[in-house]
């Protein structure tokens, strides 16, 4: 006899429960370390490329003031300006970099680095090399959304997986992904 849908546990409940999708039992789940690390080669080099796109395209400049005073005091103060345009460009290139390569092969640059790679909660899709493209770009607008928008809980996210048992960002949980060690 099945159970009362009404009597169900609360749908929340699921947000704080590992996957227990054979995908995820069957690789081990990468921890917030190498998750982190992996976030931070990423981050440097998307910096990298996209705010050195947005200068080549004109979008980001260098500019300086120099404040002098009659004391033989004199302070210089560089600031690299990124346009609305520029900013554009390097969210652009984020999500290029993380949809293409998340979505094709499983894992950007930086989780090779360290690695770990992205994969369906889904078990029957395992083996498949990456988690599509569609759901990989979803996965990085809504992190970027989140960072863009509403910062704080763009910090949560990032720090999530510190304390979810899964290892999840709230972003692998709106796509249902999850970081795991690469075999072999």
């Amino acid at each position: 006899m099945g159970a009362d849908p009404a009597v169900q546990g609360n749908p929340w409940d699921e947000w704080d429960r590992a996957p227990t999708a054979p995908a995820a039992r069957a690789a081990s789940l990468a921890g917030y370390g190498y998750r982190l690390v992996g976030w931070l080669i990423d981050w440097v080099l998307t910096g990298v490329l996209g705010f050195g796109l947005a200068a080549i395209l004109g979008q980001a400049h260098s500019s300086s003031t120099r404040v002098s005073s009659g004391l033989n005091f004199t302070l210089n103060s560089s600031l690299y300006v990124v346009t609305v345009p520029g900013v554009l460009v390097v969210v652009a290139v984020v999500l290029a970099y993380c949809s293409v390569l998340i979505g094709l092969w499983g894992s950007t640059l930086g989780m090779r680095t360290v690695g770990v790679r992205c994969t369906h909660e889904d078990a029957t899709r395992r083996d498949e090399p990456g988690v599509g493209v569609g759901r990989a770009l979803g996965r990085s607008a809504f992190e970027y959304l989140l960072f863009f928008f509403v910062f704080f809980p763009w910090v949560l996210d990032m720090l999530w997986p510190a304390w979810d048992r899964a290892h999840q960002t709230l972003h692998d949980k709106v796509a249902r992904t999850v970081v795991v060690h690469r075999e072999g």
